[in-house]
């Protein structure tokens, strides 16, 4: 039986091999009659070639139509791996005794997963990873790379769909699956703490991320050579955690690194870099180098343009930025232009309650108030603080954005509900620990401040609040 098993995957093995060798022969320029294929082409070439073919050996079509979907997945096309992907299921499925389909099946259903999360299907996504989970619950398989691998999927798809605390508990659960598989000084291992370290972020929990981070580096270190991408991401990570933790002369030295590495690996106009222009901008804007930040940040949003397309969720993330640096400047009209633009591309690139989508709107509504757009901004300063509850988001954005409605209905002349609306913004962003930015907690102060002088002169009538 041992004897006919090595002769299966060995047949298998060779029919793979001579399939793979007659799809390259593609990119022989003499066989090709000297047109350069790309991967794309090849790819597309391999995946008809595979529909119409082996249908006598299932387990090898299945596996070659998961290696093509996962190949069309990293080159960026989510759509055309999920119908190879879902091919590749399904003839696993039907080709497979019960007995044998938990791990075969759930190491399909993992790509397939990430291949829904790329194209926002959500609700496809969660289904296939209920699937996977219920079946390691049948079988309780449970310290297994391909139950890791469930439990990282699954941690993204809440990250994408703004529940990071559901998140972070399948990351932690991943990262003890991980330690059970792989040890302490895996690759793996560094990957999940940087996953968790950044729903610690998306909470404001950056004393807790700034350990993750720092183990992750440890990790990458020893095993990944200095400018790999992962050791930069990682550099990153960490420079925003600096930022937020007050320490921006850092923060500011570290990023500088990263680009500049980045740009030797990369070159000058890669994607890789737009967050860090993102960075760059924001401890700029925090030390009141205005011209700088501006600098990064249209740096950044050209290079989303041109790599990525208008209708970017990158493309989206760095109009706020500029939007941001334009209301620091007190210009406000360029201001709404931009984070107008902003809405609307993460609206249409990322799930609903997104804290993206939710600073884009919130960008938009402040630079509404600077212009006295009152009766615009109001309605949406309130949706504003209702899609930050929605999203999970730590108590001091819906404060932020609380702050900013008594501006709103000062302008409206409705003092005593400004009033009321200031106070209590002020006390949840002064309170020990918020987690808020400092620029926010000092201009929720002032405001109030401004409100109480107002006050006590009679002049609510005609009293003018800061908007940044």
């Amino acid at each position: 039986q041992e004897r006919d098993k090595a002769t299966q995957e060995s047949e298998r093995a060779e029919t793979v091999s001579n399939f793979m060798l007659d799809v390259f022969t593609a990119a022989d320029p003499f066989q090709s009659q000297d047109k350069q294929i790309t991967a794309k082409e090849l790819l597309d070439k391999a995946a008809n070639k595979i529909e119409t073919n082996l249908n006598d050996q299932p387990e090898v079509k299945a596996r070659l139509l998961e290696a093509i979907g996962e190949a069309y997945l990293n080159q960026g096309q989510s759509q055309s791996a999920i119908q190879y992907l879902n091919q590749a299921l399904q003839i696993q499925h039907d080709s497979s005794t019960p007995d044998e389909r938990n791990i075969n099946l759930i190491s399909y259903m993992n790509v397939l997963s990430r291949a829904y999360i790329d194209q926002n299907d959500f609700d496809n996504a969660n289904r296939i990873l209920e699937q996977a989970r219920d079946e390691f619950k049948r079988t309780r398989e449970t310290f297994s790379p391909e139950y890791m691998q469930t439990l990282i999927n699954s941690g993204l798809l809440e990250a994408k769909t703004s529940h990071p605390l559901i998140a972070q508990k399948y990351y932690e659960d991943a990262l003890e699956s991980a330690r059970q598989v792989y040890g302490n000084n895996h690759v793996e291992i560094a990957d999940i703490l940087m996953s968790l370290a950044q729903t610690m972020i998306w909470q404001s929990r950056y004393a807790e991320a700034e350990p993750l981070v720092k183990e992750a580096q440890s990790i990458y270190r020893l095993k990944l050579p200095e400018k790999h991408p992962e050791r930069l991401s990682a550099d990153l990570s960490l420079c925003e955690i600096l930022h937020h933790l007050g320490h921006d002369g850092d923060a500011l030295k570290l990023a500088n690194k990263v680009l500049l590495d980045q740009r030797a690996v990369f070159g000058e106009n890669s994607s890789q870099l737009i967050n860090t222009y993102n960075i760059l901008s924001q401890i700029y804007l925090t030390t009141s180098r205005y011209r700088d930040a501006e600098q990064m940040a249209k740096q950044g949003l050209d290079i989303a343009r041109h790599s990525l397309g208008n209708n970017n969720f990158m493309t989206g993330q760095m109009q706020s930025s500029v939007a941001n640096v334009s209301i620091r400047r007190k210009e406000y009209a360029a201001a709404e232009h931009e984070a107008s633009l902003s809405f609307k591309v993460l609206q249409s690139t990322a799930s609903p309650n997104h804290q993206y989508i939710a600073s884009a709107e919130y960008l938009l509504a402040s630079a509404l108030a600077g212009e006295y757009k009152s009766k615009e901004a109001e309605p949406m300063i309130r949706e504003n603080m209702a899609r930050w509850s929605r999203a999970e988001a730590p108590a001091w954005r819906s404060a932020r954005s609380e702050s900013l409605l008594g501006v709103a209905l000062l302008q409206l002349h409705k003092p005593g509900e400004a009033k009321q609306h200031l106070l209590h913004a002020d006390e949840i962003l002064s309170a020990k620990d918020s987690g808020a930015i400092p620029d926010d907690i000092a201009i929720a102060h002032k405001r109030v401040e401004e409100f109480k002088r107002c006050e006590e002169k009679h002049q609510l009538s005609n009293c003018v609040l800061s908007i940044s």
